[in-house]
C-alpha cells in the first residue's frame, strides 16, 4: 500500500514458499513480481504453480521464458489452462511453427504459418513470421514480400518491424 511493491513481492515470494499448496498466495506472488518489475522472480513463481493454477501470466512467462532460450517445443506445454483464465491454444500452430524452424524443417514451419486462419487473432502476424523464417533459413528473397506486406500492415509497430 506504500508504494514498495518490490519489498511486497519479495515477501509474498516469501509467503508463497512456506504455503506451496495455496494457490491464492502463489498466484499473488506471480502478479506482484510482476508489478514489481521482478520478472525473474515471477517466472520462478509461475514455474512452480500446477497448471490448473496458473493465470495467462503465469503462463505467458514461462512461454516467454522457453522461446526466448529457442526451445518453441518446450513452450507449448505452457499452452494448457483451465477455469476462466483464458485460453493461449490459438499461440499453439506458432509455437509449433517455431519449433520446426529450430527442427531445421521449413516446409513443416512453413505450412504450420499457412494453416492460421486469416481473421484469427495471429492472422496479422503469418507474413510477418513467414519473412523472419525464411530470413533465418537465408532465403532473402522469398522473405521480402512478406516482409513488405508485414511492414505495410504494421501500423504502429512499424518503424520496429523495419528494424527487425
Amino acid at each position: 500500500m506504500s508504494g514498495q511493491h518490490a519489498r511486497s513481492a519479495d515477501l509474498l515470494a516469501e509467503l508463497a514458499e512456506s504455503n506451496a499448496s495455496d494457490s491464492t498466495i502463489n498466484r499473488r506472488a506471480v502478479a506482484e513480481a510482476i508489478g514489481a518489475g521482478n520478472p525473474e522472480l515471477a517466472l520462478r513463481l509461475a514455474r512452480r504453480l500446477q497448471p490448473a493454477n496458473r493465470t495467462v501470466d503465469a503462463r505467458l512467462l514461462p512461454i516467454a521464458d522457453e522461446l526466448r532460450r529457442g526451445r518453441s517445443d518446450r513452450a507449448l506445454q505452457f499452452l494448457t489452462g483451465t477455469g476462466d483464465e483464458g485460453n493461449l491454444q490459438f499461440l499453439d500452430p506458432l509455437l509449433r511453427a517455431w519449433a520446426a524452424v529450430e527442427r531445421r524443417d521449413l516446409a513443416t514451419a512453413l505450412s504450420t504459418i499457412d494453416q492460421i486462419p486469416a481473421n484469427s487473432l495471429l492472422g496479422p502476424f503469418r507474413a510477418e513470421n513467414r519473412a523472419f523464417m525464411l530470413l533465418k533459413f537465408r532465403r532473402t528473397q522469398e522473405a521480402e514480400p512478406f516482409a513488405r506486406r508485414a511492414i505495410g500492415g504494421a501500423g504502429g509497430r512499424e518503424a520496429r518491424l523495419r528494424l527487425a
